[in-house]
């Protein structure tokens, strides 16, 4: 995404200014987001097991959604008359990367102690609000015990078709026998959900352990799973999860700070990265090189040495076409995209902001692998309503994958399903294989990523 936009985008603008107040307009800060715990509900005490789904309501005003959840448990012991509300509580632990509230799973609850939880939210603009919880007191473990981890109980789970892995935690102290796991599916329901009535047996699993891996699911389906668990004793415990809604098309963009994981210097061709999942803040590539010895190119842009060759060998297929290139964006730190995302929300207004630029920690131009590219001369490719109009800019959308490139925000899924604006100006680095394969598909790169299993569900 690039920093500057040229005068012909302050047209653009100013339509969008609008319809969109700008930050530091009143319009923008008088609204702030709200949240709700519903489970456990405010002033109320539960008895429950080691696990438990935490559950609570939140809402934004559109212009500025919430960008990031905490979640902070406390504990404390049960007093004599076994109340909670006068016992002494400590921070148990803080979870500052959740996600939009689908239930949020929680373990390791201690018998005969007290819980109760706060849900802090944030939103783009920077207010913040806060909700409690009613109080847990834990109870011992049944033996044996058997409680799912994924999928848990409550909304359904996106996943896609390529299967996905189903997980729960089992106990036993007089060892297992066996486990038998029972596959259930259903249609989706008239709402998009999936349909509650209308769960059947659609086949019978075996597993070896408290894990089993689910393939060829079918799209548009709704799957639960049944465990039970035998020890040695001729005991049994069961449990059944949560739904999967299998669907081909990535879940809707949310706004939050997950971290893209996982994530190392070697996963620069496969890291998700978009509204949610984010890169460390203080993540530097760590093979940058200057482009100085690319011809056509500015030496003043910094890419990472994986990308290099392709680069050239880019710039050099283009300058063959006649169509020469060069570059307006390539590596861009933190800080350097904070400035970016700043720019675009004072420019266009926040609605607006986050659809041009990415937040910081969000940006593909951090991983070193992302370019924007233009014309060696003429306009720039942001003054045009579609810069693929133009010969060179045709040229990339044809070719750039050849060498490795591809355009992350195509004009058929943006914004819907990239969660960015169409530019036809950016590419990300991915390998030639990765590229041919993205190509082939006619997907966009995170649409992509979904199908190939590498976007988390949600």
């Amino acid at each position: 995404m690039n920093p500057a936009r040229p005068i012909a985008l302050v047209g653009l603008a100013l339509t969008l200014l609008a319809g969109s107040p700008g930050v530091g307009t009143s319009l923008v800060r008088a609204a702030g987001p709200s949240v709700a715990i519903t489970v456990p509900a405010p002033g109320a005490t539960l008895v429950a097991g080691p696990l438990l789904r935490l559950g609570w309501s939140e809402s934004a005003p559109a212009g500025a959604p919430i960008v990031a959840r905490t979640v902070i448990q406390y504990s404390g012991a049960v007093t004599e008359n076994r109340t909670c509300p006068r016992a002494i509580y400590g921070l148990d632990w803080i979870d500052a990367g959740t996600v939009p509230p689908a239930g949020y799973s929680l373990s390791g609850l201690r018998d005969g102690i007290c819980h109760y939880w706060t849900v802090t939210v944030r939103d783009l603009n920077g207010l913040v609000t806060q909700a409690r919880s009613g109080y847990v007191i834990g109870t011992p473990a049944p033996d044996p015990r058997v409680a799912f981890s994924f999928p848990m109980r409550g909304a359904p789970t996106a996943v896609p078709p390529r299967g996905a892995t189903v997980t729960w935690s089992e106990t036993s102290s007089d060892g297992v026998a066996s486990r038998g796991v029972v596959q259930l599916v259903t249609g989706l329901a008239a709402d998009g959900g999936c349909d509650p009535t209308g769960w059947t047996v659609d086949r019978i699993l075996g597993a070896t352990g408290p894990s089993l891996s689910v393939e060829d699911l079918a799209a548009g389906s709704c799957y639960r799973y049944t465990v039970t668990l035998r020890d040695l004793e001729g005991r049994t415990a069961q449990a059944r999860s949560g739904p999967l809604l299998v669907s081909t098309t990535p879940p809707a963009c949310a706004y939050g700070d997950v971290a893209s994981a996982p994530f190392g210097d070697e996963d620069w061709a496969t890291a998700p990265l978009d509204a949610t999942y984010r890169l460390p803040s203080d993540y530097v590539p760590p093979d940058l090189v200057r482009t100085r010895r690319i011809a056509d190119l500015s030496g003043t842009f910094r890419v990472r040495r994986v990308a290099y060759d392709d680069l050239a060998a880019l710039a050099d297929a283009a300058r063959a076409a006649d169509v020469p290139i060069d570059l307006t964006s390539a590596y861009r730190g933190y800080a350097e995209q904070q400035a970016v995302y700043d720019f675009y929300v004072d420019l266009a207004g926040t609605a607006q902001g986050i659809l041009l630029a990415a937040r910081p920690g969000h940006s593909e131009h951090q991983l070193g692998t992302a370019i924007d590219v233009k014309a060696l001369t003429g306009r720039s490719p942001q003054s045009y309503a579609d810069w693929t109009s133009t010969r060179t800019g045709a040229w990339l959308r044809d070719y750039a994958w050849r060498y490795g490139w591809v355009m992350s925000y195509p004009k058929k899924g943006s914004p819907a399903r990239s969660c960015y604006a169409y530019e036809p100006w950016h590419y990300r680095y991915v390998g030639r294989a990765v590229a041919e394969a993205v190509h082939g598909s006619g997907l966009s790169l995170r649409e992509f990523f979904w199908r190939e299993g590498l976007l988390p569900g949600g």
